[in-house]
């Protein structure tokens, strides 16, 4: 029996979920109740209309179907959908001119936090009185990424991408981490086991790797760079390999765009909004120059964060390690720098379009090797999943419970498994929660939250 209130606080009507009604949750994907009804009278369900099934309020985003069998016989199906779903009715504005978050085609320099908070500053933009708030959060480096017309599921998923991790979303908590835990559950066949049947799938083996070819960006290399290569490279190896001998040699290419020779340094002093200097700045970097081609310097943190400068000529003076940059006037709507945004004591910026000094290129290819081994380990054995049902009455014996993101121990000598895998799916039937789905694997696929994305 479910209660199902409607937005002003009053019961809409109380409900009996037939045998096929279930939860059903995935790691960065759904979180939906699926309910079905049998009832002799109409039920006037809304959007808006909400119900909670295991501690979780869900809500009705849409009119429920129905058919009618016989005059007294109405056959409802409801979606209900978790609070998370309401990122994709928000849209992920920026400050404007004036302050007001209006701005939905932007530019943004900011860590995994600063990007999430300005999701939360979003929803309460869309609902103030909303308890929206961040759990967990990775630290990151900064990132510069731009946004069109995005609204803020799209967002989350994207910096899920960006900075390599997982979002999560309970309730109005959102994290962006890759949650690990040990449930302390093992899943076997046998008399009072857990396991019920078990299904082995190829999750993504068209991703398979086991010789990467790696590349990183172009920038700050220069006409000079090993022979005239336009990319950065693994020093003097053209690919690395891994399991050839297992899964035969299949070819890849990846490319890391945000590796390249680069030094973050840090405004110690202003002049002007034009004039600065950096006290730590390690090079001349008129002996750096590229023939041809405007040095320009970019701003990762502070008022100008994202916002890029031409060096004026002649304009960086290694004696007081001062530069001077011209000002930015892409946006003629906003000039910058400019009396409200300016250059900080503490800013952080770095310098593209110019030949970095060879250690700076050198500590650029060894990440490049890092980066690129982690991503070959990552991808050079196919990817697996396991869908699995658990035993009801051990769930029920042991009052199991299982949430995204934790490792169980799977145990089958037939298939040659003994290890532990992290929970990325859950079902649970609503009449019966210890009829319990399971889907383990150690990496997630993208879900199709299509219908969020491009709008309910």
């Amino acid at each position: 029996m479910v209660t199902v209130i409607k937005k002003d606080g009053t019961v809409r009507a109380v409900i009996h979920p037939d045998e096929g009604s279930q939860m059903e949750r995935s790691l960065m994907g759904q979180d939906v109740v699926t309910v079905g009804i049998s009832v002799a009278v109409a039920i006037p369900f809304a959007i808006g209309d909400s119900a909670v099934f295991f501690g979780e309020q869900y809500f009705l985003n849409s009119i429920p179907s129905v058919t009618k069998t016989a005059r007294r016989n109405l056959q409802y199906r409801l979606v209900f959908e978790s609070k998370s779903y309401d990122l994709a009715k928000t849209q992920y504005l920026f400050l404007n001119t004036i302050n007001q978050f209006k701005d939905g085609k932007f530019t943004m320099t900011a860590t995994a936090l600063g990007f999430l908070q300005l999701i939360i500053y979003n929803l309460k933009r869309r609902e103030p009185q909303s308890g929206w708030y961040i759990r967990f959060v990775e630290q990151t480096d900064e990132k510069t990424l731009e946004f069109d017309s995005n609204n803020c599921l799209e967002t989350l998923v994207r910096l899920a991408q960006e900075f390599e991790t997982e979002y999560i979303v309970d309730g109005y908590a959102i994290s962006l981490y890759r949650k690990q835990d040990n449930s302390n559950i093992t899943l076997k066949y046998g008399k009072n086991e857990g396991l019920y049947s078990l299904t082995r799938n190829n999750q993504d083996s068209s991703n398979v790797i086991t010789r990467l070819y790696a590349y990183g960006s172009d920038k700050n290399l220069g006409n000079q760079y090993r022979n005239g290569a336009v990319r950065l490279r693994l020093s003097d190896e053209v690919y690395i390999e891994k399991l050839t001998e297992k899964y035969g040699i299949i070819e890849g290419t990846k490319l890391f765009e945000d590796v390249y020779p680069q030094r973050t340094g840090t405004i110690t002093s202003v002049t002007s909004p034009l004039i600065f200097a950096d006290s730590s700045m390690d090079f001349d970097l008129t002996g750096y120059l590229i023939s041809e081609v405007n040095a320009k310097l970019v701003f990762k943190s502070g008022l100008l964060a994202g916002y890029e400068f031409l060096i004026a000529d002649g304009g960086y003076n290694h004696g007081l390690k001062q530069f001077t940059i011209l000002e930015n006037r892409e946006e003629q709507t906003k000039i910058v720098p400019s009396a409200t945004y300016t250059p900080k004591v503490g800013d952080k910026y770095t310098l593209v379009d110019i030949t970095m000094p060879p250690s700076y290129v050198i500590t650029a290819e060894e990440t490049l090797k890092t980066v690129a081994e982690k991503h070959l380990n990552d991808n050079c054995t196919p990817k697996l999943s396991y869908t699995l049902n658990c035993n009801p009455i051990w769930a029920k014996q042991n009052s199991i419970s299982i949430k995204l993101g934790q490792t169980v121990e799977l145990i089958d000598s037939d298939l040659g498994i003994n290890q532990q895998i992290r929970c990325i799916g859950i079902k649970k039937n609503i009449n019966q929660p210890y009829l319990i789905s399971l889907e383990l694997a150690d990496t997630v696929v993208q879900t199709k939250l299509v219908k969020l994305i491009n709008g309910i």
